[in-house]
């Protein structure tokens, strides 16, 4: 999409966390496969301006401006009737656990035969509106016959679903567009999901087993072949799954130090959208599923002493969630620094307060 075709984005105050967003991506092919539906994509609102979705890298986390549309009604956003604040933090957290799930476009394409039938799964693998569906049926909600093969015009037809109206607003800055542009490749490169899909191409080689698209599997085959550990853990290390610490410092180098930050970003307003955005990313994503990751593979190892494999895992993520608490810590630490900008800071909250009220007046 080029830049002077963006008119419309998400408007996020009228949204809410697990609204399901129906989207137009303006692929004519796929529109041609799914019978001429214009909403082809469906994704998962997580909160605070982030979405969950399976896309052609796998089930990656993106920015919800990292879409932009053409027209008023090119994107949809349907919301569950009856479901609790509990049942959509369960819904969340399902979703959240399917990152970097392999995409399956053969299993996407079964829907056509399967969505009226009671067929199940025959890859375990992912596309945009199966992700969606098993996420709320694992927390309780039925949304569509099938949660294995559905389509994104199921979501439509639901009884279970209501539709919110007014989800897209005018973009009326080219400020704005450019913004969603960057966010529009970032999103189309899929650089955050091409390293993890290929460690996990190679230990379904090691192993045989296709099927391998996370620990979990990658767990029950290494208890199956132990005699496999010592090359699982060697390619596991060759790709520093665990060195996350490092993949954060090469992206952000500036957070080094408070210079180093000063210099890169020597507005106070551009300071803390940077330190707003990576406080919720990681509290919203990376702690949770760290934490969930380190509690599981301990108690694991624990179980299973003898497995090379599991005490490695376990020893990786205790400290992949170490690295991360620090540099959460770093982030506040920075947050501190910029605070001390009292006129800055108060100044920037008062645009952001003006920007809510004129979306919701809009």
């Amino acid at each position: 999409m080029k830049r002077e075709d963006i008119q419309y984005a998400f408007n996020t105050a009228k949204l809410q966390k697990g609204d399901i967003l129906l989207i137009n991506d303006y692929e004519e092919s796929l529109r041609k496969k799914m019978g001429g539906a214009k909403n082809t994509h469906a994704a998962l609102y997580m909160g605070d301006a982030f979405i969950m979705e399976a896309n052609g890298y796998g089930v990656t986390m993106n920015h919800i401006f990292s879409y932009g549309f053409i027209n008023n009604d090119d994107a949809l956003v349907y919301r569950p009737i009856n479901a609790t604040k509990e049942s959509i933090e369960n819904v969340i957290f399902f979703a959240r656990a399917k990152m970097g799930n392999e995409f399956s476009t053969r299993e996407a394409l079964r829907t056509r035969d399967y969505r009226n039938t009671e067929e199940k799964e025959h890859e375990e693998r992912m596309f945009c509106s199966r992700l969606v569906a098993q996420s709320y049926e694992k927390a309780g909600i039925k949304l569509v016959h099938n949660s294995d093969y559905c389509a994104p015009i199921d979501f439509m037809s639901t009884d279970a679903l209501e539709q919110v109206p007014d989800v897209l607003e005018p973009v009326d800055t080219d400020d704005w567009r450019n913004i969603i542009e960057k966010k529009i490749i970032e999103r189309e490169s899929g650089d955050d999901m091409i390293w993890f899909s290929e460690l996990f191409e190679k230990l379904q080689a090691l192993y045989g087993d296709s099927n391998i698209q996370y620990f979990d599997k990658l767990v029950e085959a290494g208890l199956k072949s132990p005699e496999n550990d010592e090359k699982c853990i060697k390619e596991i290390e060759a790709y520093g799954y665990f060195k996350f610490k490092d993949r954060i410092m090469a992206s952000f180098p500036w957070i080094e130090t408070t210079e180093t930050f000063a210099e890169y970003y020597p507005e106070t307003e551009d300071r803390l959208w940077f330190l707003l955005n990576q406080e919720n990313h990681f509290e919203k994503t990376y702690l949770p599923i760290f934490k969930q990751n380190a509690s599981t593979f301990w108690l694991m190892s624990v179980m299973y002493p003898e497995s090379k494999l599991l005490q490695y895992l376990s020893s990786g993520s205790r400290s992949i969630l170490d690295d991360a608490e620090n540099l959460l810590d770093k982030m506040y630490q920075l947050f501190d620094f910029t605070l001390a900008d009292v006129d800055g800071c108060r100044l920037f909250y008062k645009k952001l307060h003006e920007e809510t009220l004129k979306i919701q007046n809009h």
